[in-house]
C-alpha cells in the first residue's frame, strides 16, 4: 500500500453531494473527500487483513507511516486500520495512544472508539490503559475518546462505580466532551436503570450536562413513561 494508493481510493470514491452534507454536521479543519464511512471501513478492514501476521507489526507501523492524516478520511482509515488489525493489544494499544491526538471531530472519535474489539483477556490492559489515560485527557477530544470508550466497552456492573465518578470528574465545559458524557449516562440508564437513577440523585455534573443527560434519556424510546415523568422534574 502506498499513499498514491490511499488518495486514489479516496478521490475514486468522492461524492460531493455527501460532502456537502457531512461538512455541515461534522465540524473539521481537516479536507473532506465525501467518502462514505461503509466504504472507508471496508478500505480499512482491506488493509488490516492484507498484514501478515507474522510482521503485521511492522507492517502496520509501516502503513501507519505513509499515511499522511490530511484528510478527515485518512485519518479515519489510520483509526480503522489500528481497531481492525489482529495486533497483540499491547500493541494496539500503543498505536491506539499515539492516534488519539489526530482525533479533532466527534465523528472520527465516535467511529473509531467503537469499532475495537476487547476481548475478555485483554480487558485488564484496555481498562488499565484507559484509568492512566483519565489522569492526563486534557483536550476536549482527549476526554470524550475516554469516555466514549469507556461507556461502549466497559458499560458493566463491576465497571459501574468508577465510569460514574469519570462522568463526574471530567471537565465538561467544552461541548463535545458535556455531550459525550450526557450521552453516556444515557446509555448507562438504558442498561443500568436504578444504578443510573442513584447516580442522577447525587452527582457532581453541572447542570448543562445533567439536563442534557435527562434530554437524551427522555428522548429514548426504551425509557419507560413514569421515568419519564420522574425524570422531567429532576431538570434543574
Amino acid at each position: 500500500m502506498t499513499y498514491k494508493e490511499i488518495s486514489s481510493f479516496l478521490q475514486s470514491n468522492a461524492d460531493e453531494q455527501y460532502k456537502n452534507f457531512n461538512q455541515k454536521i461534522t465540524p473539521t479543519k481537516l479536507k473532506m473527500y465525501g467518502v462514505r464511512i461503509p466504504v472507508i471501513r471496508k478500505f480499512a478492514k482491506q488493509i488490516a487483513s492484507s498484514f501478515n501476521q507474522n510482521s503485521i507489526e511492522r507492517e502496520i507501523d509501516n502503513f501507519l507511516a505513509i499515511n499522511k492524516n490530511d484528510s478527515f478520511e485518512e485519518v479515519l482509515i489510520s483509526g480503522f486500520v489500528i481497531a481492525y488489525s489482529k495486533v497483540h493489544a499491547k500493541k494496539q494499544i500503543e498505536l491506539f495512544k499515539d492516534f488519539i491526538p489526530l482525533v479533532c471531530d466527534w465523528a472520527v472519535c465516535d467511529c473509531v472508539c467503537s469499532t475495537f474489539k476487547i476481548t475478555k483477556n485483554d480487558e485488564k490492559l484496555w481498562w488499565d490503559f484507559l484509568m492512566s489515560f483519565k489522569k492526563i485527557a486534557k483536550t476536549e477530544f482527549e476526554k470524550r475518546v475516554l469516555v466514549v470508550m469507556v461507556f461502549n466497552h466497559f458499560l458493566r456492573e463491576e465497571y459501574l462505580t468508577e465510569i460514574f465518578s469519570i462522568f463526574n470528574e471530567v471537565d465538561t465545559t467544552e461541548y463535545y466532551t458535556m455531550m459525550a458524557v450526557a450521552w453516556g449516562v444515557a446509555t448507562s440508564f438504558a442498561k443500568f436503570r436504578e444504578q443510573t437513577f442513584l447516580f442522577l440523585k447525587n452527582n457532581l455534573l453541572d447542570d448543562k450536562t445533567f439536563n442534557k443527560a435527562i434530554q437524551k434519556i427522555l428522548e429514548s424510546r426504551t425509557t419507560a413513561k413514569e421515568d419519564k415523568n420522574i425524570l422531567k422534574a429532576m431538570k434543574r
